[in-house]
């Protein structure tokens, strides 16, 4: 086979969610689609169907397949159930398996295992994702047999050196690993003009001068969003500074209905707390968040339960400063004081201290942070850099396999 045969090979990506859903995993999996596809790839989602989603289409030369329907318990396991079936009924050539290892919900556990038990046995290389850290120890515990598929696989992808350690410990040879990190468009995200920042706010009516936090984030309990409330609140009383800063969430409007039980939960909270300053917005179509982030002066999070957050790149991309907890998916990114602010995981009066460090920071100096994080970005984490890599990883499983 040449290469050139071998640069057509299929990837059968199965992911929990796809667009429409909104969130970093599925935003990114669709850029690296599209580069993928322009390298020759072709590419078959396999995911969950969702409202007013057609069980078949295609996006340009993406190809999806829904199953089930996500917001139903029974529609979530019949959707396993026919992704599971329909990779034991069809034969795939020159095809690559791409999983993300979503460990959750028992069932779907045990039905991501057997498909890859299902592609081993039919001799398709297997490429898992591990989204976060945590989840191979929380796989270890609800399914172990799922251990014996990291072990088996073809490649397994770590995020971060937290997920890279328990695979290790878990048996996954070293060897089996690849250490290929997320990626951004830093074309699209990236620091824009006064005048289009100043627009921007002043389409929300933003004071030009105001200090703005921006927290792009679905209301997912991971991703502690009642815990910053309180946070804000705190800042605002302690500091005074209600009338100089604004907190803005970009959340996500098609939530599942767990999710939306979340979602009104904040809301309640927000007004109980009498939050001044806050500002919660629906999250827009992938290409339209930029310019949350360029009207913005710094990132926030306290989520611990990232393998390595798009948003966060995505912010450095735009020149933001990140205030984030010191886990280790953060740590590859973000070194304190130099582009960012690190608090202890989980610790609230840490996370104060943090803030109050980034209020008590000059203008050129958080200038200078933000400068410095996309230049990370730039030399390590270009979408179209990340996406050679797994070109590059695909077509050495086809070339081994054939």
């Amino acid at each position: 086979m040449t290469l050139e045969e071998i640069a057509s090979a299929n990837v059968l990506a199965i992911v929990p969610y796809f667009i429409p859903h909104i969130g970093g995993g599925e935003t990114h999996l669709y850029q690296m689609a599209e580069l993928l596809s322009a390298k020759g790839h072709s590419i078959t989602i396999l995911t969950q169907g969702l409202p007013g989603t057609l069980t078949y289409e295609e996006r340009g030369k993406i190809k999806i397949r829904r199953f089930g329907y996500a917001l139903t318990q029974a529609g979530k396991r019949q959707a396993y159930a026919q992704i599971l079936a329909y990779v034991q009924q069809h034969q795939f050539q020159n095809t690559i398996l791409y999983a993300y290892l979503s460990v959750g919900k028992e069932y779907r556990t045990k039905a991501m295992c057997e498909i890859l038990a299902v592609a081993r046995e039919k001799g398709i290389p297997r490429v898992v994702r591990i989204p976060s850290s945590g989840r191979v120890t929380e796989l270890s515990k609800l399914h172990p047999d799922g251990i014996k598929e990291l072990r088996e696989a073809d490649c397994v992808i770590a995020l971060n050196p937290r997920i890279y350690k328990e695979l290790v410990s878990f048996g996954v040879h070293s060897h089996q690993i690849q250490s290929i990190p997320n990626g951004v468009n830093i074309n699209l995200f990236k620091p824009c003009p006064k005048s289009r920042m100043k627009g921007v706010r002043a389409s929300v009516s933003c004071v030009q001068d105001t200090l703005v936090f921006l927290c792009p984030s679905r209301f997912a309990p991971k991703k502690r969003i009642p815990e910053l409330l309180r946070l804000w609140k705190q800042i605002i009383e302690a500091y005074n500074v209600a009338s100089s800063c604004e907190f803005w969430i970009v959340g996500d409007p098609r939530l599942k209905t767990k999710q939306g039980q979340v979602s009104r939960r904040i809301h309640a909270l927000a007004g109980e707390l009498k939050l001044t300053g806050l500002r919660l917005f629906p999250a827009e179509p992938h290409p339209e968040m930029p310019k949350y982030f360029q009207a913005s002066d710094v990132y926030i999070s306290l989520s611990t339960q990232e393998g390595m957050s798009n948003a966060m790149l995505e912010a450095m991309a735009t020149c933001l400063p990140v205030i984030a907890p010191a886990t280790e998916a953060t740590r590859q990114l973000i070194r304190d004081g130099w582009n960012g602010f690190l608090f202890a995981p989980g610790d609230l009066a840490s996370a104060e201290q943090a803030i109050l460090r980034f209020l008590n920071t000059d203008k050129e100096q958080r200038i200078k942070m933000g400068q410095r994080g996309r230049e990370i970005v730039r030399q390590k984490y270009k979408i179209e850099d990340v996406a050679e890599r797994f070109s590059e990883l695909f077509n050495r499983l086809i070339s081994k396999s054939i």
